[in-house]
């Protein structure tokens, strides 16, 4: 997120999922701190190792329609980003994933994962890939 609550504009290439190239993204959302697994804490280094594989939307609403979902995303990215002081979290991360279209709503998911469990994380769509697929992240601050 830009200084002054703006969200930063798109990556170059990255259609936003209202379909504008370099518009601003929607507002991140961040995860509590002390958000877990089904086998423990959140922290980057719980998904570095599984970044490429797919996840698994146990619950999803796409368009407003209940379990029209999509049947898994890919964690493509884990971006470590610096501390801050007085923050609530000592270790703030970004997931970023992506998958088939329609968008899923922004919102908390309940994902499943073959090492990880049950995870839920709010995901917010920010993008379209060139090759169509809808960009996701969550924000842990």
């Amino acid at each position: 997120m830009a200084r002054g609550g703006r969200a930063a504009p798109a990556a170059p290439g990255v259609t936003s999922v209202d379909g504008h190239i370099g518009s601003h993204l929607p507002p991140s959302t961040s995860v509590p701190h002390g958000a877990m697994t089904s086998s423990g804490a959140l922290d980057a280094a719980t998904f570095e190792p599984h970044s490429g594989t797919e996840f698994r939307v146990t619950r999803s609403e796409v368009a407003g329609v209940p379990d029209q979902g999509v049947p898994s995303i890919r964690l493509v990215d884990v971006i470590r980003h610096p501390a801050q002081a007085g923050a609530p979290r000592a270790d703030p991360f970004t997931l970023e994933f992506t998958g088939p279209p329609p968008a899923l709503e922004q919102r908390i998911h309940a994902l499943d994962h073959p090492i990880l469990g049950a995870v839920e994380l709010f995901l917010v769509p920010v993008g379209i890939d060139p090759d169509g697929r809808v960009r996701y992240e969550a924000v842990f601050n």
